[in-house]
């Protein structure tokens, strides 16, 4: 029996949640720190860090890693422990669902409204982590985890993966052939951040079985036919298509972030341990740096300081060099087009060899990204998200679709350059060329997303380990132990998992999966079985990263979010440049349709998407109503909380409405 499984009956839990089933006490945090022996110094700063730890009531095991190079720091605490802080920190916790399944503030004397396991390993761990860095005036441990981390006082700072929920999550959702993901469970385990993106991932694969199942007759009639009605017909679908999900996940957010208490999440966002500036007398607010050097009584409230103006022209000098990678790509692509034209015999490989090019200048182009993001010294995790998602999706939306735009509309023209004609192949026809050069970099881009995801990670875990194995023997073998005789001791959990990469975020998923999504619905008409291969790809997708996750990195910290941020306004600009980009190749591959007529199907299909975004808001009723009766019934579960053998309060016929 996992912890997860008790989320599906909040009265039902065989055994203390905090205790695994073998009675040894939960782990919720693990603190590596490095052991060299080389002074008192760290053996000062650790035995400083284990006293306050213990004296706010927290619980340390210390151990040694095998090699004895490390200090383990297990961290845990008493479910008392919890209900104080989870008090005092206000979190708020679903009631009972026969009290209304709303979420309350927690108040300890109220404990017996909530379910047994409230204190999930999610939630105690959210629950220390803020412990460990709220300020001591908060009654935290004030500790800045990432700043002692990057000056090497802490190598690793982590919470520990618990096995049976691991076990639970890979028999029920990785093994699983259902098309559905658990979210819930997903969710209660990873937090809201990541349970939304398997969340996003599951919408929008099933949402490709439609294109798919009319996509697969449409290809094979191409090949047999080559007819571009058809195909016409398609890209229209495609760009209503993409409009309708864009809506429906908006309102599925509405709805995933209604059931986990998060529409209207607000949280105090951390600086950044990067971010430099000058110590000033002021505070940061949402239009920005407050000072208060003016006012003398409060000299003392002082932050880091760094002015707009300095970042601003840091963005003129990034500016130019973001535009300069640009170049290169553009010239790169079409430095291997120009090659296939002149060299006729090279032109079968074209499509292969730009997919290797797209894959080695995303590599390349993401250090470059990522230093300059860095210069930029931003303040906060999302103002430096946000900046990096610019880069990185404007540069591989070039990247990886630059061939194929040249393709649809420039050689399809019949140009001339360096004397030769720009001519199509496959006899002439510029749409069976471009079905096969995006069919190829599509492909070869998908079988590497996979590889790069699961294999790399997991092999860099591995070679770690071993190399330590090696190591350990050597060292044995040098105290005069018979190499026969060698033996390395067995790895433990937590030292295993502080092997493992720590979680990268989400930004290289979502790209990826936008990126794929360019590739289904920009060149829908040229290529119809990409649906398919999207969908049967995503269907590995949703198992291979729950496999990372679960496996292959560090578990990640809490993360609570009300939408997927940034991909969002992405999402809607793709939905535009969608619907003019196959509105052009209707015009390029239909002799008979007119300019004219063009214009109008592209005016009409703008028109429809900006109507489907005023019909249908964000927020469906249903999820107004259900917000409406928890709130009800919240209101009489904490009237009635404290008077003897409270009756239900919420009926069957009232559950479905309260959790949707």
């Amino acid at each position: 029996m996992s912890l997860l499984d008790n989320a599906e009956d909040p009265h039902h839990t065989d055994r203390d949640p905090l205790l695994f089933a073998s009675g040894e006490k939960v782990c919720d945090y693990v603190l590596v720190f490095p052991y060299e022996n080389t002074g008192p110094d760290e053996n000062d700063f650790r035995e400083a860090m284990r006293q306050s730890i213990e004296a706010i009531g927290m619980q340390v095991t210390s151990q040694f890693s095998r090699d004895g190079d490390e200090v383990f720091f297990l961290v845990s605490a008493p479910k008392e422990w919890f209900q104080r802080y989870a008090e005092l920190y206000e979190y708020e916790f679903q009631l009972r669902v026969e009290y209304g399944g709303a979420y309350t503030t927690y108040k300890i004397v109220n404990d017996h409204l909530y379910p047994e396991n409230t204190f999930s390993s999610l939630k105690r761990q959210q629950i220390m982590h803020e412990v460990f860095e709220q300020p001591t005036k908060q009654h935290g441990l004030g500790y800045d985890m990432d700043n002692l981390i990057a000056e090497g006082k802490l190598l690793h700072f982590f919470p520990l993966h618990d096995d049976q929920a691991v076990e639970f999550l890979i028999e029920n959702w990785i093994k699983n052939k259902s098309l559905y993901s658990p979210l819930d469970k997903v969710r209660n385990y990873f937090g809201e951040k990541i349970g939304l993106y398997f969340a996003f991932l599951q919408t929008y694969t099933l949402w490709l079985i439609f294109p798919s199942v009319v996509g697969l007759p449409l290809f094979i009639a191409q090949i047999a036919v080559d007819d571009t009605v058809f195909s016409a017909a398609f890209s229209i679908l495609m760009s209503l298509w993409l409009t309708a999900f864009f809506t429906k996940w908006k309102r599925q957010t509405a709805i995933h972030t209604f059931e986990w208490n998060t529409m209207s999440i607000t949280k105090a966002e951390r600086q950044r341990p990067e971010f430099y500036g000058e110590e000033k007398s002021g505070f940061y607010s949402k239009a920005g740096f407050v000072s208060l050097e003016e006012n003398p009584k409060f000299r003392q409230h002082t932050n880091i300081y760094y002015p707009d103006w300095k970042r601003n022209v840091k963005y003129f000098i990034v500016t130019p060099i973001v535009c300069a990678a640009l170049v290169v790509v553009i010239t790169g692509t079409f430095g291997l087009i120009f090659a296939a034209v002149v060299k006729g015999d090279f032109k079968p490989y074209a499509g292969a060899t730009n997919a290797i090019f797209i894959i080695i200048m995303n590599a390349v182009y993401s250090h470059i990204a990522i230093a300059v993001t860095n210069w930029e010294n931003h303040r906060t995790d999302t103002d430096y998200e946000n900046a990096l998602i610019l880069k990185t999706f404007a540069f591989q939306f070039v990247n990886s679709y630059i061939s194929l735009f040249y393709i649809a509309f420039i050689k399809s023209q019949g140009f001339t350059i360096f004397g030769k004609k720009l001519e199509c192949q496959y006899n002439g026809s510029c749409l069976q060329e471009l079905q096969v050069q995006l069919a190829s970099i599509f492909l070869i881009q998908m079988f590497w997303g996979q590889f790069q995801e699961l294999a790399i990670p997991y092999f860099t875990s591995l070679v770690s380990i071993r190399l330590e194995d090696r190591k350990m023997r050597l060292a044995q073998a040098a105290n005069g132990t018979p190499s026969d005789e060698a033996s390395v001791t067995l790895i433990s959990q937590p030292e295993a998992q502080s092997k493992l990469p720590r979680f990268p975020g989400l930004m290289s998923d979502y790209n990826e999966m936008l990126i794929q999504m360019g590739y289904v619905t920009l060149f829908s008409a040229a290529f119809p079985l990409a649906p398919l291969a999207a969908l049967l790809n995503n269907l590995v997708e949703m198992r291979t990263d729950g496999i990372k996750m679960l496996k292959t990195i560090q578990r990640p910290h809490y993360e609570g979010a009300s939408d997927i941020g940034s991909w969002q306004p992405i999402m809607a600009l793709m939905s535009i440049v969608c619907i003019l980009t196959n509105c052009g190749l209707i015009y390029l591959t239909l002799e008979e349709w007119s300019f004219e007529a063009t214009v109008l199907l592209e005016n009409i299909l703008l028109f429809a998407k900006f109507q489907l975004d005023i019909w249908f808001q964000p927020l469906p009723p249903e999820v107004v109503k259900a917000i409406a009766k928890r709130e009800f019934f919240k209101q009489i579960a904490l009237e009635n909380a404290h008077k003897p053998a409270p009756s239900p309060l919420v009926t069957k016929a009232d559950k479905a409405d309260i959790l949707l």
